[in-house]
């Protein structure tokens, strides 16, 4: 069963994890991390989005033609997720010659909350 099944159940311990808030002087005030939850959320509404997240999760990193054979998921269906996904830093690409591999970039804060989300579910 994929991920996006399990956001409802899960939705609050997704916007916990977005959504922390502070109190400063009796005002309460949110976490720069607010900013961020629109943009995790939209990368989690795609149902293609979030099985290449989680396949190329447990690798170091994968070609587009093994991503597509672990996803069941068309090869252009594939390469179009991947290219939204590159244009958002969720992914780094490294070109082998004529192949194309992908890997998450974990130095970026949105991909580490996607993670951490998918981890927590």
């Amino acid at each position: 069963m994929w991920i996006s099944e399990h956001l409802n159940k899960c939705s609050s311990v997704v916007i916990f994890i977005l959504m922390q808030t502070t109190r400063k002087q009796g005002i309460e005030t949110y976490n720069p991390k607010v900013l961020q939850a629109p943009e995790v959320f939209y990368l989690l509404s795609d149902p293609t989005r979030l099985k290449i997240i989680q396949t190329l999760s447990k690798t170091k990193e994968m070609c587009v033609s093994e991503i597509q054979s672990e996803t069941d998921v068309t090869l252009s269906a594939v390469s179009h997720q991947l290219s939204m996904l590159e244009a958002r830093c969720i992914v780094e690409k490294c070109r082998y010659g004529r192949t194309i591999c992908y890997c998450i970039n974990k130095k970026n804060p949105i991909a580490k909350k996607i993670l951490r989300i998918l981890k927590i579910i």
